[in-house]
């Protein structure tokens, strides 16, 4: 006999994100601190992450705001009605701030109570819920955490390729590593390089990443993998940047941004997912959250590799 689909509660929690998990910030905190010629980009990888997860929080936010604002309205309306029977000879503007301000502490004192801090959160919940219902609204927040999921491996490339530049740039001996390797050497070495080597009077010694870097691009994880190999050797990085986690973010961030998130057969090749062509890539805002720890910790590992 089949069983039974168990059906969810509360199936919002599967579908949306309510902010970073706990703690996400702090290993790029400590090294966005830290003085190194890579500690602006570092900084500016936790803000894009920031971005990547304050865009999948929006539905959360809204339904959050409406529930305390429904919340608050009502305990200004209790007010009013009391200031009605209390204040009779005060005129209607000071009867008005009198409820207000009285509305205003009777809010605050609520919200800093952890049952009702529940209740709201549960109310959150149920008005989400109800939106879910409507299939354009419910497709609407499966685009949403699939834009999450860019928006993060942006984030990561972008930290990569500004690092890159900014430790070549202090440290322009470690471009011989990559002019050893014939693949890359015979794209560097062109006329383009010759003329810029040329307006700047043949002095790399502080752009030697721009040189590098405004002729080669830095996308996508393979490359990603080679580069930073060659560059630097760092059996911590290449461990992260070999991550099956980050390689299958990779290509779904691939599926999304060229196909539209629908599935081919060459993405199933390289990743081994069980879907079927033609569907649709769906996440659940679990996945989306792992996806932002596995970037994370592998922006961790290269700013730690990159400022050694």
């Amino acid at each position: 006999m089949k069983k039974p689909r168990r059906v969810l509660k509360n199936p919002s929690r599967t579908r949306f994100i309510f902010g970073p998990p706990p703690s996400f910030y702090d290993p790029l905190v400590a090294i966005g601190e830290e003085p190194s010629a890579i500690s602006a980009s570092v900084r500016a990888f936790k803000d894009n992450l920031s971005s990547a997860i304050t865009v999948g929080s929006i539905p959360f936010q809204l339904a959050q705001s409406s529930v305390l604002h429904q919340r608050f309205a009502q305990i200004r309306t209790a007010e009013r009605i009391r200031s009605l029977a209390v204040d009779e000879g005060t005129d209607d503007r000071a009867s008005e701030k009198l409820a207000y301000n009285r509305a205003k502490k009777a809010f605050t004192r609520e919200i800093t109570d952890q049952e009702t801090i529940e209740d709201f959160g549960r109310q959150t919940l149920t008005v989400l819920d109800g939106h879910l219902s409507d299939k354009e609204f419910s497709d609407s927040a499966d685009e949403l955490l699939r834009q999450v999921l860019v928006i993060a491996w942006g984030a990561f490339e972008t930290l990569v390729s500004d690092s890159l530049r900014s430790v070549l740039n202090c440290r322009p001996e470690l471009s011989l590593n990559l002019f050893s390797e014939r693949q890359y050497r015979d794209v560097l070495i062109g006329k383009n390089t010759v003329l810029e080597l040329e307006r700047r009077n043949f002095d790399l010694s502080k752009s030697m990443g721009d040189i590098v870097f405004d002729t080669f691009r830095m996308d996508g994880l393979e490359k990603i993998r080679d580069v930073c190999s060659i560059i630097f050797n760092n059996d911590e990085l290449n461990v992260f940047l070999k991550n099956d986690a980050l390689w299958t973010l990779s290509q779904r961030r691939n599926l999304i941004v060229h196909r539209r998130g629908l599935v081919d057969s060459r993405y199933l090749s390289k990743t081994g997912d069980t879907r079927s062509i033609g569907d649709r890539l769906t996440l659940t805002a679990s996945e989306i959250e792992d996806s932002l720890v596995v970037v994370r910790d592998a922006g961790v590992a290269f700013a730690r590799a990159a400022t050694v």
